[in-house]
């Protein structure tokens, strides 16, 4: 037994004394495989033991980089241009520097761009495809495109019936026949399922301009690229899709360019939209439009009796025009309740007068929750009445009804004659909520931050860019308001710089507001009088709010009326005169004059102005002028304590201006006439 265990025991230390694993392997033959460096590794030599296997690396040489030459390819009219990257070491390349495909268009002549030469020739219609028993056609050549509107021209309109789009379709430039005339409308559903259309090429003589000339059905999900639409003289309804709609327009993209300097009613997407109730929405434009009077990146004129909902819209082409002019609409009329929400404009809009990032004009309809990043918003011209000169220019809209909850992040500049501009809206006779103005503001008269001239509420909006006045009625949220009925100014922040001639104010220029409403009458005199009654009306039947409404930019102005809240706030009472019978103490009638009198109260708390002011005369640090024949009120305010007056600075108290029947209580002072230098409780004021 203990042979075996030593035979044993002698066989696992010869097995143990043979492996590598209790001695180190010396490793003296191995062989060598060398690893060159690439531009994205490193190089090394990898050693591999002949005796136990065992691999190992060494002599690390560093990866070499790439070392790229680069070529420059320029875009043309049809393909986009690059900065082509390659490495002359291992041939890698990329590409980066994306540059936009040239606008292809011909004006009558040659590509500028790319030299092709205009084709005049029509594309031959196919009509073979259609049968008046069948519901649904796919189409997919230009030829059978061409076919629709043969026969929509002809009198077939199509209703019920659906055209879909099998392919893309490539119309090469050559002379499109819209769809639709003044005399027939296609009324059936033309659906491109996703597809594109290229070449759309019009040169008109004519009304009803565009794929469609005449749309009373529906057109849907389709793109069209590098249109030329071409009109040579005052014709109207140009398009690049409808010229004419009174049916349905959605998820549509347009791209090209329309040339129309002397016609009116022209968008990319319709040129005139005359429907009942309808949304539209998920539209989209590229296209450069150069029109005359109702232009719209997506919309000419809308004019409807119902209520129309514009959504999902995006704008980025370049709009230029004389009046009416917008990104998304040049001018809009439609029943209360109709709206453009959800949309985004990033265009340079040009025109003379009624301009706007959204749309140039519009009645009864609102703008809500949209987005104006665009490069520029200029007027160069203004459009008079005898002696009084108008631009209209906003932000959003030149002339509008009420807007809530935009962003302006343009500068809006305009230097020539005429009245209203603001970063939101020229002119607006509805609410104001929620909205924000980043950018500079410039302009002539009733200049603000948030909107030129209002006649109604603003509530809960801010300005951050530089407000500047040519001449009166300049104000950081407003430069003039004329309120027909009883406001409430509230919860309002101005933390620009601003400046103007006269009537400037940190919140509002100028503010002016007259009574309308008569009630009942009462009768005041001495019982037992044997003298006719006298009676009289004498009641406050508006009450206007001016609360939480903060200014903290310095303020600046040439002459009088300048305050760091508002520059001139001015009411007025309506006085009639009435004959009426009325018994007297001894039983007879006389007639007598009865005064009527109606009183504008302004109630106004939590005001704050901590912006340095300067200016001529009639100079405060809330009011410049306040004149009312109506006791008012404010109550709970703070101001800086400074004011400069022709560049001397005015010690004591300087809260207005000019003050008539205005009574103030609960100063409070911030900066240099206590030791308190924390910042002022402005609770309730928009951030």
């Amino acid at each position: 037994m203990k042979k075996y265990s030593f035979i044993l025991v002698t066989i696992v230390l010869i097995l143990l004394l043979s492996s590598c694993s209790l001695f180190a392997c010396k490793h003296r033959k191995c062989t060598e495989q060398v690893v060159p460096p690439t531009c994205e590794l490193d190089g090394y030599t990898e050693y591999t033991c002949k005796k136990c296997g065992d691999v190992s690396t060494g002599n690390i040489v560093e990866k070499l980089g790439h070392s790229y030459t680069e070529e420059v390819i320029a875009a043309n009219c049809f393909e986009e241009g690059y900065t082509k990257h390659t490495c002359t070491v291992c041939s890698n390349t990329y590409n980066d520097n994306i540059v936009e495909k040239t606008k292809h268009y011909f004006v009558g002549e040659a590509c500028p761009n790319c030299g092709m030469e205009e084709i005049t020739e029509n594309i031959t219609p196919d009509t073979e495809w259609y049968d008046e028993k069948l519901l649904i056609f796919d189409l997919t050549t230009k030829e059978q495109l061409a076919g629709l509107a043969s026969l929509v021209n002809s009198g077939i309109d199509f209703s019920g019936v659906n055209i879909y789009l099998d392919a893309d379709i490539n119309l090469e430039f050559y002379e499109w026949i819209p769809i639709g005339n003044s005399e027939y409308s296609f009324n059936g559903i033309f659906d491109g399922d996703g597809h594109t259309i290229f070449g759309l090429k019009i040169n008109a003589n004519y009304d009803y301009v565009g794929l469609f000339g005449n749309l009373s059905g529906k057109v849907c999900n389709v793109n069209i690229e590098q249109a030329n639409v071409y009109v040579k003289r005052n014709y109207s309804y140009v398009s690049i899709v409808c010229g004419y709609l009174t049916g349905e327009a959605n998820n549509i993209t347009t791209d090209g360019f329309i040339e129309a300097s002397k016609s009116n009613q022209v968008g990319s997407i319709a040129g005139v939209v005359s429907p009942l109730s309808i949304v539209y929405n998920k539209l989209s434009n590229k296209a450069t439009i150069n029109a005359s009077n109702c232009v719209g990146g997506i919309f000419g004129y809308i004019n409807s009796t119902g209520i129309v909902q514009i959504d999902n819209i995006v704008s980025t082409g370049n709009i230029k025009g004389v009046s009416q002019v917008g990104g998304i609409v040049g001018y809009a009329n439609a029943n209360v309740g109709s709206k453009i929400y959800q949309s985004s404009v990033c265009a340079d809009i040009v025109g003379e007068y009624y301009i706007g990032g959204i749309a140039g004009k519009v009645e009864n309809v609102s703008i809500s929750t949209c987005t104006n990043d665009g490069s520029s918003i200029k007027a160069n011209a203004y459009y008079n009445e005898g002696e009084n000169f108008y631009v209209w220019l906003g932000g959003y809209v030149g002339y509008g009804y009420s807007i809530d909850n935009c962003i302006n992040n343009v500068d809006i500049i305009y230097t020539s004659r005429g009245a209203y501009v603001g970063g939101i809206g020229g002119y607006l006779t509805d609410d104001i909520s929620g909205c924000i103005n980043n950018g500079d503001v410039k302009g002539v008269e009733s200049v603000g931050g948030v909107v030129g001239c209002s006649t109604s509420n603003i509530s809960n909006c801010s300005n951050k860019g530089n407000i500047s006045g040519l001449s009166n009625n300049v104000g950081g949220i407003v430069g003039y308001i004329t309120p027909e009925n009883a406001v409430t100014l509230e919860n309002l922040d101005n933390m620009g710089r601003v400046e103007g001639l006269s009537c400037v104010g940190g919140i509002i220029g100028k503010m002016y507001q007259v009574t309308t409403t008569i009630g009942d009458w009462y009768s005041d005199t001495k019982k037992g009088s044997n003298s006719s009654y006298k009676w009289y009306y004498h009641f406050y039947s508006i009450d206007t709010i001016i609360r939480n409404i903060n200014n903290s930019a310095d303020i600046f102005a040439i002459n009088e009326m300048v305050g760091g809240n508002a520059g001139n706030i001015s009411v007025e009472s309506t006085y009639e005169q009435h004959n009426a019978k009325h018994t007297n103490h001894g039983g007879g009638y006389s007639s007598n004059a009865c005064s009527i009198i109606g009183d504008i109260r302004i109630l106004a708390t939590n005001i704050v102005n901590t912006g340095n002011i300067s200016a001529g005369n009639s100079v405060g640090e809330i009011f410049g002028s306040f004149v009312s024949d109506a006791p008012s009120t404010i109550d709970n305010y703070t101001v800086i304590g400074k004011v400069k007056v022709k560049s001397e600075v005015l010690e004591g108290e300087y809260d207005i201006g000019l003050n008539t029947n205005l009574t103030l209580t609960d100063r409070k002072i911030y900066g240099e006439e206590n030791t308190n230098t924390e910042t002022p409780e402005t609770s309730g004021v928009s951030e």
